[in-house]
């Protein structure tokens, strides 16, 4: 088991660490299970491509629109709790000659919401 830190510079983004977890591949054959520690923050596998990036960040704002949300009297960050939850906090990759098995437009995402902070990957290899 890895821990993978990566520092965000917006409030929300969506950050390409592909190549990151990548380099940190110590088997031929297998999987990488790769988690998130926080519950303001996701992963996702999606194309790199800026158009598809500012739609998800549409979707996620136009279903969870800033608001009086229960959440919002213990922290103001609710909306960052709720994006989170649409997505995933675990993603699971097949590993096949040291490489990731992701398809020719596949990239994997870990999404802030709530930054810029420091985030922790806990990442796996069986």
């Amino acid at each position: 088991m890895q821990i993978l830190k990566i520092k965000t510079s917006d409030k929300e983004e969506l950050i390409d660490i592909t190549d990151r977890i990548s380099k940190l591949i110590n088997i031929k054959e297998g999987i990488c299970f790769i988690f998130i520690r926080h519950t303001t923050a996701a992963l996702l596998i999606n194309e790199n491509e800026s158009g598809i990036k500012e739609d998800i960040a549409k979707i996620l704002k136009s279903t969870v629109p800033e608001g009086k949300w229960e959440h919002n009297k213990i922290d103001d960050n609710a909306t960052s709790h709720l994006k989170s939850a649409f997505l995933n906090s675990s993603l699971t990759i097949p590993i096949s000659d040291n490489k990731l098995m992701l398809g020719t437009y596949q990239t994997i995402f870990l999404a802030e919401f709530d930054g810029p902070r420091e985030r922790e990957l806990v990442i796996s290899f069986i």
